[in-house]
């Protein structure tokens, strides 16, 4: 496969994936405040000090696993047929080291995204309160927060799901390659490609730092990081990412 093959191919996988991880992420972000939504049905009182133990991590947890392990080990499998060269351990191993990364790097993905949404979430309930405690029936305020949850810049919006879709795709997708290459065992160079639109100097900078060895790590502003995506390169470097990593033969 030629690097112009690889990366039409790639692209179209990875938008395959961003529209399935946006569809499920939305849902996940809704499923998240369920017990918010409920508690403010029953019982307002004291909600906002509740709610960080309202907002429940599994639905987010689901949805990067289906990206990272699920989709992840078929994109793993993708690549890996159109490698040169042959991996030296069996496929169900490296399912198993996908899993293991993710429940490594999944916890602290979920802690960020359940952290942005309870920071979106806390002026809405804090409005909803002032509405409880000016005379609005249970209905009114329950709509209300769910209503503003959806709204432009809440907790639960397209743009919200679409941008953290679009993030965890390309380290989901470069990630999975990473480890396809690695389970040849051969020696093997990288190089970070920019992609996408607005793209950042610090990204410019990584492509020219050109061809790297497999093991080491490209500067990518103040972080040091294996591909894009990797999440060592903290979300300034990682939102809306549209870079690809490929790779050679070491020479």
């Amino acid at each position: 496969m030629t690097v112009a093959q690889f990366l039409k191919q790639k692209a179209k996988r990875d938008l395959y994936a961003e529209r399935q991880m946006n569809i499920r992420m939305k849902r996940a972000l809704m499923d998240s405040l369920k017990y918010v939504l409920e508690e403010a049905k029953l019982n307002m009182n004291g909600i906002d000090t509740r709610l960080e133990s309202l907002i429940d991590p599994e639905p987010i947890r689901d949805a990067l696993r289906w990206l990272y392990v699920t989709w992840g080990y078929q994109n793993f499998l993708w690549f890996k047929k159109n490698l040169p060269f042959p991996s030296k351990k069996a496929d169900d191993f490296w399912l198993q080291e996908l899993e293991r990364l993710f429940k490594v790097q999944g916890a602290a993905k979920v802690t960020s995204i359940l952290g942005t949404t309870l920071e979106l979430a806390q002026p809405i309930i804090q409005d909803a309160l002032k509405m409880a405690a000016e005379g609005s029936s249970i209905d009114a305020v329950q709509k209300e927060i769910k209503r503003r949850l959806q709204d432009v810049g809440g907790a639960v919006t397209d743009a919200r799901a679409r941008m953290i879709a679009r993030t965890e795709v390309i380290g989901a997708s470069n990630q999975s390659t990473f480890e396809a290459v690695k389970s040849s065992g051969v020696e093997v160079e990288k190089k970070w490609l920019t992609g996408g639109t607005n793209i950042r100097q610090t990204h410019k900078a990584a492509e020219a730092q050109g061809w790297i060895d497999f093991n080491d790590t490209f500067k990518v502003g103040s972080y040091q990081m294996a591909h894009p995506g990797d999440p060592h390169g903290g979300a300034e470097e990682v939102i809306n990412c549209k870079c690809v990593l490929i790779f050679r033969a070491k020479q």
